[in-house]
């Protein structure tokens, strides 16, 4: 790990974080893979890419095929549905998703002490993963999950990692692993969050730190005058509606000098 780099991230958006493994990983073909110490991990899937069969069908079958096998197989491999899917993505999603994968990556994951075997990415002996140089942290992920679980990291982050500024937590009751960015409705439900975040926490431009000093200092001229003249922000408000609202003068004085308490 290389914490200095969180100095360097403005904020970290994490999808269904895979920090602690599901229950899908005790199931087969986990239970199968986890067995396989590197030596015959090596001899059935080598060291290059993992099952180089997908990326040549990728090349070669039309979308739709790929993407009903493809479908299949995760399926079978994750437990997924197309439940909260638009149907006519499914070939778009399976066409564009999938890149070649490292054989010696998947056995950290799924291998002999791998990632499913430890039951967690990190040593959740050690007293503290992250420190303050962590990024503000946006947490999205789904109630039907089953290939990693995000409570037992929320849990952890309330109760250890006290460093991490959590700044969302968005929970889709019916969401599956995926589904933060395949979701039907994924624009509505999470995309916008996504800006909000990004917006919210992204450096300033120059120009845009120029225009909010200029209005900060606007603002405190205001609130000067005001001071100066017996009135508050909130009365100067009242005089300005009660005015656009045709009233007397005397009416706005007395409204003014009720809300103010001062003589005008």
């Amino acid at each position: 790990m290389v914490p200095e780099l969180g100095e360097k991230l403005s904020l970290f958006i994490a999808l269904a974080p895979a920090v602690y493994a599901g229950p899908l990983t005790t199931g087969f073909p986990f239970t199968a893979l986890k067995s396989m110490k590197w030596k015959t991990w090596r001899r059935w899937f080598g060291v290059l890419d993992f099952i180089p069969l997908m990326r040549i069908s990728y090349d070669l079958v039309p979308s739709k095929p790929f993407g009903l096998l493809g479908y299949q197989m995760f399926a079978f491999l994750f437990n997924w549905t197309d439940t909260n899917w638009l149907n006519r993505r499914k070939p778009k999603m399976f066409r564009f998703t999938p890149s070649p994968v490292s054989s010696a990556s998947i056995f950290w994951w799924t291998g002999y002490g791998g990632f499913s075997t430890r039951g967690c990415v990190l040593d959740p002996t050690v007293p503290k993963w992250y420190d303050h140089r962590f990024p503000p942290l946006s947490i999205h992920h789904g109630g039907k999950d089953y290939l990693v679980l995000t409570e037992p990291l929320l849990e952890r982050l309330a109760q250890v990692e006290t460093d991490v500024n959590v700044i969302r937590v968005q929970k889709l009751d019916e969401g599956e692993h995926c589904d933060a960015f395949w979701h039907i409705d994924a624009v509505e439900l999470c995309f916008e969050s996504f800006l909000e975040d990004i917006e919210a926490t992204r450096p300033r431009y120059p120009e845009e730190e120029d225009e909010q000093d200029r209005l900060e200092q606007e603002e405190g001229r205001r609130c000067e005058e005001d001071r100066l003249n017996g009135l508050s922000v909130e009365s100067r408000r009242v005089e300005e509606k009660a005015k656009a609202n045709g009233l007397g003068l005397g009416e706005v004085r007395r409204k003014v000098e009720r809300l103010v308490n001062v003589d005008v």
